[in-house]
């Protein structure tokens, strides 16, 4: 077994039907503390990044519920009794809107932080929104970035080599100091066959198609109105 497979191993793998997965060891690490500790974890990061997998991966052999914001209302989470043992997840928050809707949200999620047993994980594509903010500040959150969700050099190879990528060390050097681990990065570094250019122009695509045409509507106006860049 090589350096790059038994990091993997250690590292949690699943190559199931090309499906490679390596957990970050910083998000892992985060994660496992903040449900160890009792405190809310809050998990961001852009399409593609791997936070619901990362939940997944982590809880994998506990019991927990999974709760989408977008196909969920609050009552439906519900309040159990004081000292029952619950992991609550609790995936989208940014598909949350309405005013009325975050406040219903925010209400369950204080109720919850506020219990005895009860371990909450929350996931977005954000840093923590402003409808949030109180509740951060009444419970501490161990907050989970994209950086986080990165993998680091090591990881990077241990994932393109399971992958059965094999590139030459200046190409895996360009790779990483463009993508720096990225998981999106990677996964287009392999569709591609190791090609890094053509990856880099998808990654753009990706960027464009999935990432800036996501932003809410009052993002991209302030973007557009703080441009240096002038239109003609």
């Amino acid at each position: 077994m090589t350096a790059v497979q038994d990091e993997s191993r250690k590292r949690g793998k699943n190559t199931a039907d090309n499906d490679v997965y390596i957990r970050p060891k910083t998000a892992e690490r985060k994660l496992k503390a903040a449900l160890e500790l009792g405190m809310v974890a809050y998990l961001y990061g852009v399409t593609g990044t791997g936070k619901t997998r990362l939940v997944r991966e982590v809880f994998a052999r506990k019991q927990y519920e999974y709760y989408s914001a977008r196909e969920t209302q609050p009552e439906e989470v519900g309040v159990k009794p004081d000292g029952q043992e619950r992991i609550v997840v609790v995936d989208d928050l940014y598909t949350v809107t309405l005013q009325e809707i975050k406040e219903c949200w925010a209400a369950l999620f204080r109720k919850l932080a506020g219990q005895e047993g009860v371990r909450l994980v929350l996931v977005s594509r954000a840093p923590v929104p402003g409808w949030l903010i109180p509740l951060r500040v009444e419970y501490r959150f161990v907050e989970i970035g994209e950086k986080d969700l990165c993998l680091t050099r090591r990881g990077q190879d241990a994932y393109l080599e399971l992958s059965g990528i094999r590139l030459e060390p200046e190409t895996a050097d360009r790779a990483w100091e463009l993508g720096k681990g990225h998981p999106v990065s990677l996964k287009l570094l392999v569709l591609e066959n190791g090609d890094v250019d053509l990856a880099v122009k998808n990654m753009w695509l990706w960027l464009e198609n999935h990432i800036f045409d996501q932003w809410e509507k009052e993002l991209s106006e302030f973007l557009m109105e703080t441009s240096i860049v002038e239109n003609y």
